[in-house]
């Protein structure tokens, strides 16, 4: 076991500590106020990590400002004349601080110094639930098991750091949590932790349990019950014998301090734990006997409501305490319970509450959510079998077919075999109306991969539809939408898909997935990737890494889109392991073959191969989908070993196999991939065809590259005529560039460049392949997979030194004095960089050398 914890955090290739992990902007917008000599303020409740994070700040002062700096004062703790006289030292430039402040204390002397603009307020909010894992596993120096994430971080963020870390050494220290393999999880014993719930109650500065006795009670049963509706608190209360007036004090003085909100929604006032993690730790350190007599009052309350009338939180609530107390719960109620946990980090207690379900002759409706509950917690081969037999024994055929729709679910992210098990003999006898039938029908040809019939199929029943199967539907249909090319209607789809999906409180996690693809082809890569970020940290199904999965494939591949490959390699990989170690093997193969695809393009030929292989073991040939994605990796492969011949035959069989599918949008990338190669002549007709009927600014590139790539070959035997054709690869460029698409458009400047040097344009030349190498930089490359490499805009360490020094002013005859060299010496070096860079005077060096790469890393000697 580890006897101690790390206490710093290390991104990309810079060591911070703890709090800037999650504080980016508040760290940016704090080191601006000082670089400015402004200084800060960084206020925040207790446990928030404001003194560490101020004098990690301080660290980071520049030697100059440190004379005036003045670090650590707590504002809080200051008499109102320590106060003014620290005010007064601040106007006058005196002190520079960085200073922290709780929200409870303001004071109009510190107001007015913000105000006029003389000090800088930082504040530290809550943290989301990925911020607070992180912390928490790098201080374990490992990963939490998904049990782990449940016991210990707030599905809804929070900022009492410090008790969650005090926690954590706790539990690390009593043998509450144990690691195997460098997974972490809880012992048999549990988590006890008495710090974090004392904590809870004194975040004021007091003891708040001393202002009121009721106080204690309500944080309790509050941490017990989250999201409970604040007449059901107070019956509850009111059955441990808590007086009405004291109770209303109670919740009155918790709600001033911050320490509980009141939410109003349209038909109920609910009460919850202010903080994350206060609602999450307390119940660890609550007593047995305390605890017994809290959930016999909130389920006395909770079983006395009719089931309908109970909010999923409260369903959960009775459910848990009602089991661990013996009570009768009603079967209708249990089951409410395990699907509404399905949507929480507990999803072992979606199994516990389907069980007790069953037990209560739940019937039908216990058995469906109990193979929802084993399908969600990888225990995919019960689940299918649960699936089928309740298909076989059932005689309803309104029941059966929700049997159906589970399976497609199931099919769709685990394993086609639920989609073969079904066959249409139940269709054709059953009594449901011809569209559900069709719509049945549909979702099994697209678990099939059969995805144009099956659209066919679902897309007039759509207006039929109902619930989850009209938010299947709807997915189903944008994915055939998006294969053929028809992006607005694809978007449509998937944007009511999505509705549907939230307003049955489902995951749609996999349909972010396919939208991310609509906006790559719509040329919104870069903004879609900043939204399904903050998607995957909001996602109300933290703890779940499957759906948290499903969003890092789209967020892998808007990056891989960008070209910033190594980074997308890392997500895809993350993406992959969650997904197989879930037992969802069906998109997990088909994350694995991104990744190989991304490995590939990146010049990782043996390692795409591995994963292929990986891949290849499950493919029988019969889905098009997959099966033509891994001849796309495989040519790329074969790229990536300088083989053309192979990759263009490669790119043209896989575009054969996209489109006997009917994947006419892959197809159509996959024959470009093989134009790109060679003999773009040959294809352009068949190109420029399929892409006809289809929309996009991608599409639009795809018509520009490959009118360029068609011209190509003759101008190559025509230097004449080389200027046009590179001109026609710069226009392609741009365009990519607008997409986001760098690795596209550092080909395209490569060939511009390339051409241009073969008409004797020799700064035209510079100037693309200036626009190459940034393309290349983004991407994390060091030439284009499969362009033709024209002029190099490398710079020679020296020509690098006195191209920087000219451009932040300095005269030629100063870097000649500077560097130990003649002028004329320094003027022959300034026009070869002209040249290399392309531009033609002094004054756009600045931003040209931006994008130049040069031999040395070495640094450049400062004037005078």
């Amino acid at each position: 076991m580890r006897q101690g914890l790390r206490i710093g955090c290390v991104t990309g290739d810079r060591e911070y500590s703890e709090p800037f992990l999650g504080r980016a902007p508040e760290l940016a917008r704090a080191s601006a106020s000082l670089d400015a000599g402004i200084g800060v303020v960084v206020a925040g409740p207790e446990g928030s990590g404001r003194s560490r994070f101020a004098r990690e700040l301080a660290a980071t002062v520049d030697p100059e400002l440190r004379a005036r700096l003045r670090v650590g004062d707590d504002l809080a703790r200051l008499r109102d004349e320590d106060v003014e006289r620290w005010a007064a030292a601040v106007r006058s430039g005196a002190i520079v601080p960085i200073a922290t402040a709780s929200f409870r204390r303001s004071h109009p002397a510190i107001d007015e110094l913000v105000r006029h603009k003389l000090l800088s307020s930082i504040v530290l909010g809550p943290l989301s639930a990925r911020e607070l894992q992180a912390i928490v596993e790098y201080d374990l120096g490992g990963r939490l098991a998904p049990t782990a994430v449940a016991e210990l971080v707030p599905a809804r963020g929070g900022d009492d750091i410090v008790a969650l870390r005090e926690t954590v050494a706790e539990a690390v220290q009593t043998g509450a949590l144990v690691e195997h393999s460098g997974l972490w999880a809880v012992g048999e014993h549990g988590i006890r932790s008495d710090s974090a719930r004392r904590r809870a109650f004194t975040r004021s500065g007091a003891d708040i349990r001393l202002d009121s006795a009721e106080a204690e009670d309500i944080m309790d049963l509050l941490s017990l019950a989250p999201g409970l509706e604040l007449r059901n608190a107070e019956a509850a209360l009111a059955a441990l014998e808590r007086l009405p007036s004291a109770v209303e004090a109670a919740i009155e003085l918790l709600e001033a301090f911050g320490y509980v909100s009141v939410e109003r929604t349209s038909t109920r006032l609910q009460l919850t734990v202010r903080d994350g993690v206060d609602e999450l730790l307390m119940p660890h350190g609550i007593g047995v006997f305390r605890r017994y007599r809290l959930a016999n009052a909130l389920v006395e309350v909770l079983s006395g409501i009719d089931a309908p009338r109970l909010s999923p939180a409260e369903t959960i609530s009775l459910a848990r305490h009602g089991i661990d107390l013996g009570a009768p719960i009603a079967a209708e109620v249990l089951v409410a319970a395990a699907r509404a946990s399905l949507r929480t980090p507990r999803i072992v207690e979606s199994l516990t509450f389907a069980a007790a379900a069953i037990d209560a002759g739940g019937g039908f409706e216990a058995e469906l959510a109990m193979a929802d509950a084993e399908a969600r917690a990888g225990r995919n081969d019960e689940a299918l079998e649960r699936l089928v037999r309740l298909h076989t024994l059932e005689t309803d055929d309104e029941k059966r077919a929700r049997t159906l729709h589970s399976m497609s679910d199931y099919a769709r992210d685990r394993s086609r075999r639920a989609a073969e098990v079904l066959d249409g003999e139940f269709l054709s006898r059953s009594s449901l109306s011809a569209e559900r039938r069709d719509v049945l029908r549909g979702f099994r040809l697209y678990n099939l991969g059969r995805v144009v019939e099956a659209a066919d199929l679902i897309r007039p029943a759509l207006p039929s539809l109902t619930g989850l199967e009209r938010a299947e539907g709807l997915f189903q249909v944008g994915v055939m939408e998006l294969m053929l090319g028809h992006i607005s209607d694809a978007a449509a789809a998937l944007d009511e898909s999505e509705r549907s999906y939230l307003a049955e409180d489902a995951d749609a996690s996999h349909v972010h997935f396919v939208r991310a693809n609509v906006n790559i082809l719509r040329g919104r890569a870069a903004e879609t990737l900043a939204v399904t970020r903050a998607i995957r940290d909001q996602v109300a199904a933290f703890g779940q890494p499957v759906a948290q999965a499903y969003i890092g494939w789209a967020i892998g591949t808007l990056i891989m889109a960008c070209g910033s490959l190594t980074e997308a390699a890392r997500e895809l990989e993350s993406s992959v392991d969650v997904l197989e170690s879930a037992g969802i093997d069906r998109a997990g193969e088909v994350v694995r073959l991104d990744l190989a695809l991304c490995l590939a393009q990146a010049g990782e030929g043996e390692k795409a191969r591995r994963a292929v292989r990986r891949s290849s073991e499950h493919d029988d040939g019969s889905e098009p989908a997959v099966s033509g994605k891994t001849l796309l990796v495989e040519g790329w492969t074969w790229l990536s070993e300088g083989n053309r011949e192979h990759a263009r035959s490669t790119f043209l069989r896989a575009a054969d196999v996209y489109a006997s599918g009917g994947f006419f949008l892959p197809s159509l990338s996959a024959l470009l991939d093989a134009a790109r190669v060679g003999r773009p002549e040959e294809l352009a007709d068949r190109i420029l065809a399929l892409a006809a009927g289809m929309e996009g600014d991608y599409i639009d590139l795809v018509r520009l590259l490959i009118a360029a790539l068609a011209a190509e070959t003759s101008a190559r035997s025509r230097p004449d005529g080389a200027d046009a054709v590179a001109a026609l690869f710069e226009s392609a460029g741009a365009a990519a560039a607008r997409i986001d698409n760098h690795l596209v458009a550092a080909e395209a400047f490569d060939r511009a460049s390339s051409l241009y040097e073969l008409s004797g344009a020799g700064r035209a030349a510079a100037a693309a392949a200036r626009m190459r190498d940034e393309h290349l930089a983004a991407c994390g490359l060091a030439r284009t997979p499969s362009g033709v490499t024209g002029r190099s805009s490398v710079l020679s360490e020296r020509e690098y030194e006195i191209a920087s020094l000219a451009a932040s002013g300095a005269s030629n005859r100063e870097i000649a004095a500077a560097l130990v060299l003649s002028v004329r010496t320094v003027e022959t070096h300034l026009q070869r960089v002209y040249i290399k860079v392309g531009v033609r005077r002094r004054a756009e060096l600045g931003e040209a050398l931006r994008g130049a790469g040069h031999h040395s890393a070495g640094s450049i000697p400062s004037r005078g």
